[in-house]
C-alpha cells in the first residue's frame, strides 16, 4: 500500500518523492539476512567474495551490520542502507539481490516469514509495546489534543491496549482473526462464483498483501481489516444480483397479467 500511495502522491498529489529504500524493506531485509549469516556463521550460506564486497558498499561496515541486524524488523538494516550508493548503479545492486537469492532461496523465504509471522501470532512479536506506546499513548497525552477529562471508556481502552502490549494477546484479539475471515470470504466467493462478493473482499486482500511487504509487523497495520469485519460478515449473506424496484414491479405486473 505504501508503494501505491507513493505513486499517487508523486504523480497526482504534487508531494515530494520519498526515499526509495522505504519501498525496498523486504529485499533489504532478505539480502541483509544472508550477509548477516555469512558474517556470523561462515559457510552456512552461499555467497561469493565478490558478492560480499559488493554488498558492503551498501552498508557502513560489517561490524555495524552484525550489531544492528534484527530478524524481526527490517527498519534496522534499512537505516544502514546507503541509498546514494544504490542510486549510482541500481542495475548492479538489483542484480546482486537476485543472484544471491537464486543461491539462497530458503534464507530469503525465512527472512520474509520472520517479518510477517506476528500477523498470524502476535505473541511472537517483539514489538507489541511499540505498536501501542509509541502511537496511541503519544497522541493520548499530547497537549494539543484536548480530551481532558478523558471519557471513562478511553481510559479503559488505553489500559486494555497497554495490557495487550505487555501481556498475552488472546485469540480473539489476534490480527490473524480478520485475516482468517478475509480468507474465508474470498474462498466463499470462489465457491459461490460470486463476482460481487469477490470484489468486495479484493480491496482488503490487496491491502493485506501490501502490509506483508512492510518493514515490521504491527497490529495497527491490521486495524482497517479489523474495522472491516462487520462488512465482510455481512457480505457472506449477500443474495443475488440487485434488481431495481421498478423492474421488480414490472415483473410482478407481467406475472399477474399472464396468470
Amino acid at each position: 500500500m505504501d508503494q501505491i500511495h507513493h505513486f499517487l502522491s508523486v504523480f497526482w498529489g504534487g508531494i515530494e518523492k520519498g526515499p526509495e529504500k522505504e519501498f525496498l524493506a523486504v529485499p533489504i531485509q532478505q539480502i541483509s539476512y544472508v550477509m548477516y549469516l555469512n558474517a556470523t556463521k561462515p559457510g552456512s550460506v552461499n555467497v561469493s567474495e565478490v558478492e560480499w564486497e559488493t554488498f558492503l558498499e551498501l552498508v557502513p561496515s560489517e561490524e555495524e551490520l552484525v550489531s544492528r541486524f534484527d530478524i524481526f524488523n527490517s527498519d534496522s538494516p534499512k537505516t544502514m542502507f546507503q541509498e546514494s550508493t544504490f542510486k549510482q548503479n541500481r542495475f548492479r545492486y538489483i542484480t546482486l539481490y537476485f543472484n544471491v537469492g537464486k543461491k539462497n532461496p530458503v534464507v530469503y523465504l525465512r527472512g520474509w516469514l520472520q517479518l510477517i509471522r506476528p500477523y498470524f501470532n502476535m505473541n511472537l512479536n517483539d514489538y507489541k509495546s511499540l505498536m501501542i506506546h509509541d502511537y496511541f499513548t503519544l497522541y493520548f497525552d499530547r497537549k494539543e489534543v484536548d480530551i481532558r477529562p478523558a471519557p471513562k471508556y478511553l481510559s479503559e481502552y488505553r489500559n486494555y491496549l497497554e495490557n495487550s502490549a505487555t501481556g498475552h494477546v488472546s485469540f480473539f484479539n489476534e490480527p490473524f482473526l480478520p485475516i482468517l475471515f478475509l480468507g474465508l470470504m474470498i474462498g466463499w466467493a470462489v465457491v459461490r462464483k460470486s463476482k460481487s462478493l469477490f470484489l468486495g473482499g479484493l480491496m482488503y486482500l490487496i491491502y493485506f498483501f501490501g502490509i506483508l511487504m512492510g518493514p515490521v509487523a504491527l497490529m495497527r497495520y491490521t486495524y482497517p481489516l479489523m474495522l472491516a469485519m462487520p462488512l465482510m460478515f455481512g457480505l457472506f449473506f449477500c443474495g443475488g444480483k440487485y434488481v431495481p424496484e421498478n423492474i421488480k414491479q414490472e415483473k410482478l405486473f407481467e406475472e399477474v397479467k399472464n396468470s
